[in-house]
């Protein structure tokens, strides 16, 4: 249906860094990680600018967009499989990977969320989307107990209550906005917690899968699942159109490529904080494509929503006290 760290754009997978050599000096090795974490929230943030566009200006459904993405994706890899080392191997593992259950079931979650992104920034400033998107990690700190067996310190669930206090004023639902807007932002809050999900499967599955394998799967999960519903919402796609699908495909891939990158080069605590400069880049396209800017509801909630984040990355994640 890109550890990306989403579709969301989500928050980052939970891949674990390579270790750092002793006395590495620390401003080199984390500047790389800073760049190359912030220049991924760049992709993903145009990525999504991008499918908003296309979908505003030609009516194309999440549906078929997040089709053209996966198939786009599967199409891309099948013209590259020949010229890469050992492709039979390769199409072996695509065909059967390890623990192929698990990583299905978390391409699930992943094409999930990119189709909830889909839908929700038809509607939604991509600011207050970007916003809400955050919740992920609080979503995570929710699941832990259920699905890792984490034990969560109460002072945890009260931050996150509070984020989710962030979401109520953001949406402001019955209040603020269409009830079109306001079903958005639930859809966007659906992204984070099908996000979550999909991060607690991945890590389950991390000692025998790869992002990249991770990524295919959800590629061949959502072109299996989305294809049915494609005669009732297909309409003709104009070359650009096609144009736009393959450069939303691709920058959302380079992202989540960028973002592997960054976490094997710091721990993921040390690039969380640089994960919010995608609220400026998604700021920077609302002003200068779609002529919004976000109201006084939506920076107070997007506040309270970010220091809980905050707090969190402080704490060090979902289970510590």
């Amino acid at each position: 249906m890109t550890a990306v760290p989403p579709d969301p754009s989500p928050a980052p997978p939970l891949t674990p860094p390579a270790a750092l050599p002793p006395g590495a000096a620390a401003a080199a090795v984390p500047l790389a990680a800073v760049a190359l974490t912030v220049v991924s929230g760049l992709l993903y943030t145009l990525g999504y600018g991008v499918a908003k566009a296309v979908q505003t200006e030609t009516g194309l459904s999440p549906w078929q967009m997040a089709f053209l993405r996966y198939a786009i994706l599967l199409a891309g890899a099948a013209l590259l499989l020949p010229f890469l080392p050992r492709p039979a191997e390769r199409l072996r593992s695509f065909i059967a990977p390890p623990a192929a259950r698990a990583q299905r079931i978390a391409g699930f979650w992943l094409g999930a969320s990119s189709l909830f992104a889909l839908a929700a920034y038809q509607r939604l400033p991509m600011a207050e989307g970007t916003v809400l998107g955050f919740t992920m990690p609080l979503f995570l700190v929710a699941l832990a107990p259920l699905m890792l067996k984490e034990r969560v310190a109460l002072s945890r669930w009260l931050v996150v209550l509070t984020g989710f206090v962030g979401v109520v004023i953001v949406a402001r639902p019955g209040f603020g906005g269409s009830v079109a807007t306001n079903w958005a932002a639930l859809l966007q809050v659906g992204t984070a917690l099908a996000y979550a999900f999909y991060q607690i499967i991945a890590r389950q599955a991390r000692a025998v899968a790869t992002p990249w394998s991770l990524t295919m799967q959800a590629a061949l999960v959502g072109v299996v699942l989305l294809a049915p519903a494609m005669p009732a919402v297909w309409t003709p796609l104009s070359p650009l159109v096609i144009a736009a699908g393959a450069s939303f495909t691709a920058l959302m891939s380079a992202g989540q490529v960028l973002l592997v990158m960054a976490l094997r080069r710091a721990e993921v605590s040390a690039l969380g904080p640089w994960h919010y400069v995608k609220i400026t880049w998604a700021l920077g396209l609302d002003l200068a494509v779609f002529g919004s800017t976000p109201d006084a509801w939506a920076v107070l909630g997007g506040l309270v929503i970010l220091g809980a984040n905050v707090w969190l990355l402080r704490k060090g994640g979902p289970s510590g006290g």
